[in-house]
């Protein structure tokens, strides 16, 4: 590979740590090599009349989950001008004839190079030649380009994104497809490579607590975990999972979207796909069943997709367990008997304490005294 080819590659693999994630971790992109002959464009049968759309055929497989982004560079051992050239990526006499498209096996196609320049077909130049397109560029487009610059090359944005190919299976058979406009001059398709990089979505879990200090057996504390995805791709089958820790049993569990399941330990919410700054929230309560040490609740975060940042899928929450306290009943004065049956009782004692005086006095010592009824 020549040594120019290299630095622009390495060029672009930065530029795409730095702008498709936003974390300290990486995944480096996956180049795939179109190894075929040249394949032939027809020149256009009249003015801006199209010819025949041909296509170079690139296969890519055993790559490992979603595409995330993808860089196509059209490559060339040695960049020059030379009508007919064999050492450039596309060879063509009048690049303002040329439309090219990138097919993906799931049958997506983006326009990434039309009718230079800036679409009006006017430029001259000839040939393509280490061309990086790639999204994650702050150049221009390359449909900025002009007759003079040629032969074409460096790096630059396409006439459409490749961003429409995120998230998608790249196993199979890609194409890049030519199509000439204006009948008067040829060229060929000759060396073309895609760089991959896998999907990822850097998710971060948090969890709180509806109790904010002690909780006692017999109690009910709800957690409340949730997952933010921070991109920069969309997570396919992300999931969040609260696991209670013995000493709690669920009584229930609410998430704000997806499918939800659920068992006395463990509740599971998940969604087909979490897109780039979305939330996923899942609310447990939980019953507290021990006084003695603590409870804890473990959230934790997982998608099908890579994880730049792993160590902030998962988010634990614990609290102590401590007896209830006693409760002490203030003791009430109860009377024995009401006001009422209290003077009763009074008059009573007084009356007994009358008849045994008078007894004891005798009639000689005139108080009254109630004759004695004879035996």
């Amino acid at each position: 590979m020549p040594s120019s080819l290299r630095l622009l590659r390495h060029t672009v693999a930065l530029l795409l740590m730095a702008v498709a994630l936003l974390g300290p971790a990486t995944t480096m992109a996956i180049t795939y090599t179109y190894a075929g002959p040249a394949v032939p464009i027809p020149d256009g049968p009249g003015a801006e009349v199209p010819g025949a759309t041909v296509a170079a055929t690139l296969n890519v497989a055993g790559f490992a989950g979603p595409l995330g982004a993808v860089t196509l560079v059209i490559g060339g051992s040695a960049c020059n001008a030379v009508a007919g050239s064999a050492t450039v990526g596309v060879d063509h006499t009048f690049v303002g004839d040329l439309v090219l498209t990138l097919r993906s096996p799931a049958g997506t196609s983006v326009t990434v190079v039309n009718r230079l320049s800036a679409g009006g077909g006017g430029n001259s130049g000839n040939n393509l030649c280490q061309v990086v397109l790639t999204d994650a560029t702050p150049n221009p487009s390359v449909q900025t380009l002009l007759a003079a610059s040629a032969p074409f090359t460096g790096t630059w944005q396409p006439a459409n994104a490749l961003s429409a190919f995120a998230g998608e299976n790249p196993n199979g058979n890609w194409e890049l497809q030519a199509t000439d406009f204006f009948v008067g001059d040829v060229g060929n398709i000759r060396a073309f490579s895609l760089d991959i990089v896998p999907a990822q979505a850097d998710l971060q879990v948090t969890q709180v607590a509806s109790v904010p200090g002690n909780v006692t057996a017999g109690q009910t504390i709800s957690f409340t975990a949730t997952m933010l995805n921070q991109g920069p791709n969309t997570a396919a089958g992300a999931s969040l999972t609260v696991a209670l820790l013995p000493g709690l049993t669920l009584v229930s569990a609410v998430s704000s979207a997806g499918t939800l399941v659920t068992s006395t330990s463990t509740a599971i919410a998940a969604v087909p796909a979490l897109a780039s700054g979305a939330t996923l929230t899942l609310t447990v309560q939980a019953l507290v069943t021990t006084a003695t040490g603590t409870v804890t609740s473990v959230a934790t975060g997982t998608s099908s997709v890579a994880d730049p940042v792993p160590g902030d899928n998962t988010a634990s929450i614990s609290r102590n367990a401590v007896a209830a306290p006693v409760a002490v009943v203030p003791a009430v004065a109860v009377p024995l008997f009401s006001p009422a049956a209290l003077a009763a009782l009074v008059g009573m004692l007084a009356l007994l304490g009358l008849r045994e005086q008078r007894r004891r006095a005798g009639p000689a010592s005139g108080l009254e005294y109630p004759p004695q009824r004879r035996q």
